[in-house]
């Protein structure tokens, strides 16, 4: 029968405290638990590890000889438990984020600046582009975390949500309009407007409350980013609806939002590959990104 772990432990004890009585103590358990371990351990062995002379508990040369094996092997085990410690603590390798250009410049590119600030091992990989993109990225795990519109409805993805807003109009501050403080589809009537991309997710969105509405605009320009849409607006180029997490933190001059009607719900999530574990260093990015999106959720108006 091989030697227990725990009757090296009482053994290694007992020659650290030189008693029974402080070896059990040590190790939390009573005195004639250690005796019962010790003698198992003595049988197994087929020699005795301590004597008693003078009344006192004292190692044999066998015992001494077997002690100086057992503090290698733990002397082993520690450097096993602090390698162990060291790997769950570092934090290095590379990490691929990927965003909608419009969620990512914002949220992500703030998570990204604080996340390289506290961990200088990792490299981080960032790219942005159409939703789509996003989701195919994260499907096939060629990207391990993303920012994206809900809903998501593939299996491969999981997703989190971090956001929730309503869709606003932008106008320039001498438009007509800029006075109402609420704004409603019908009042777009025949305006020249700012869309995003027609092979966009948002654009469908925005174009079926008009249509629903029998609504008409004059289409004038279509563009992928928020930034874009409210630089054109700031140049008279046109209104548009959009949320307020596609604009910059700062709108541009000349530029008020107001809530539009119906309402349009911007719901936002963190998303990552669905059924794999997340490595350390992807979690750690994600809750600093959870706390930029937390940031501006309190941000925004009630």
């Amino acid at each position: 029968m091989a030697l227990s772990l725990k009757q090296i432990e009482a053994f290694r004890a007992v020659m650290i405290a030189g008693t029974m009585v402080l070896a059990a103590q040590m190790l939390r358990i009573s005195q004639p638990a250690v005796s019962r371990l010790i003698a198992e351990l003595e049988r197994q062995l087929g020699y005795d590890v301590f004597i008693r002379a003078r009344g006192r508990l004292q190692p044999t040369e066998e015992g001494r000889a077997l002690f100086a094996e057992v503090e290698r092997a733990f002397v082993g085990l520690n450097h096993i438990e602090n390698a162990g410690k060291a790997i769950g603590q570092r934090v290095s390798g590379t990490i691929r984020v990927v965003a909608m250009h419009a969620l990512g410049m914002r949220e992500g590119v703030n998570a990204i600046a604080r996340y390289c600030q506290s961990y200088e091992d990792v490299d981080v990989v960032f790219d942005i582009g159409p939703r789509q993109m996003v989701l195919d990225r994260i499907g096939a795990m060629q990207a391990d975390i993303g920012i994206a519109t809900l809903p998501v409805e593939e299996a491969s993805i999981h997703f989190e949500e971090v956001l929730q807003e309503d869709w606003m109009c932008l106008l320039r501050t001498d438009h007509p309009l800029a006075e109402n403080p609420h704004i409603h589809a019908k009042d777009l009537k025949n305006e020249p407007f700012i869309s995003f991309s027609s092979d966009s997710f948002d654009r469908v969105q925005v174009d079926s409350v008009f249509e629903a509405l029998r609504v008409p605009r004059k289409l004038k320009v279509e563009t992928r980013t928020g930034e874009t849409a409210c630089n054109l607006v700031a140049q008279g180029a046109g209104v548009s609806v959009l949320p307020r997490a596609y604009t910059p933190e700062t709108l541009p001059k000349y530029l008020v939002m107001r809530p539009f009607a119906p309402s349009i719900p911007l719901r936002v999530g963190i998303v990552t590959p669905a059924h794999i574990p997340l490595a350390r260093r992807t979690r750690l990015f994600r809750d600093i990104l959870r706390q930029e999106f937390d940031n501006t959720r309190k941000q925004i108006p009630a």
